[in-house]
């Protein structure tokens, strides 16, 4: 497996926005004037088949990534784009993008998502410095679990470069169950998460629905539905809505990751 090395630019003076591919680009909020985009290097770092772990830099492609893995028979958890669609493939774009903005997608509720699968990161703040969190090992006590407060961070507390993902045996991933309705892949595009309870009117009240996870109790949709009354909505613009306060944790995280607010 080949190694790939490369550098982030040190002093960041700007704010900065995390696009990557720009797959989820529709997702962010308004960027402030002087905003500069940074792209993240990419390429595998180290795979280790038999323990069923891959380092890989944060820029890299998911379809090169998985890929790379296919040749050893291993793969991410993830329905195949081509065949489910974008939506329930999460909208796939790089690695960094995968943890950092966390959708949802068709094998959520058996195969979890990229908190469950994030082993560890090297992430760069503001003035350059590098920190890393957590190892290759699936139970490790080496630092705090930072990595993980990572995922579904939207690139608001620092650039995430590379990480450590678990890896699954290709024959171990199931069939994706999820529906998909219409093939229009729009770039402006609703998701919702409700509970069990609600999921039946929730699908019934969004307009033009894509698809939709019933296990996961999840529904993608081309225009904005009613609030949820329980879960949460994310849409374009930055849009969200959730039920559950921003935890402070996150917030004290912030403060010290970024405390300068470089990352918006």
């Amino acid at each position: 497996m080949r190694r790939a090395h490369a550098t982030l630019a040190r002093g960041c003076h700007l704010k900065h926005r995390i696009v990557g591919l720009g797959t989820k680009k529709w997702l962010l909020s308004h960027q402030e004037p002087g905003t500069k985009q940074v792209r993240a290097p990419s390429g595998i770092l180290e795979f280790w088949p038999a323990d069923q772990v891959v380092s890989v830099l944060a820029g890299t492609s998911l379809d090169d990534l998985q890929q790379g893995l296919r040749e050893q028979g291993q793969c991410l958890p993830l329905p195949d784009p081509q065949v489910q669609g974008k939506c329930l493939a999460g909208w796939p774009g790089t690695v960094g993008g995968l943890v950092a903005a966390n959708l949802p997608h068709g094998l959520w509720k058996v195969c979890g998502g990229p908190r469950d699968w994030v082993l560890g990161a090297t992430l760069v703040q503001a003035g350059g410095t590098r920190a890393k969190s957590g190892s290759r090992a699936v139970k490790s006590v080496a630092g705090f679990d930072v990595h993980r407060a990572m995922v579904g961070s939207w690139g608001q507390l620092a650039v995430i470069e590379s990480v450590i993902l678990r890896t699954w045996p290709m024959t171990a991933v199931p069939t994706c169950r999820g529906t998909l309705v219409g093939q229009l892949d729009p770039q402006e595009a609703w998701i919702q998460r409700t509970d069990r309870s609600n999921f039946a009117l929730a699908l019934d009240r969004s307009p033009k629905v894509l698809a939709y996870d019933e296990p996961s109790c999840t529904i993608w949709s081309a225009e904005e539905p009613p609030t949820p009354s329980i879960g949460w909505l994310l849409g374009p613009g930055g849009r969200r809505w959730s039920g559950q306060p921003v935890h402070p944790f996150r917030i004290r995280l912030k403060e010290v990751l970024d405390p300068n607010g470089v990352f918006v």
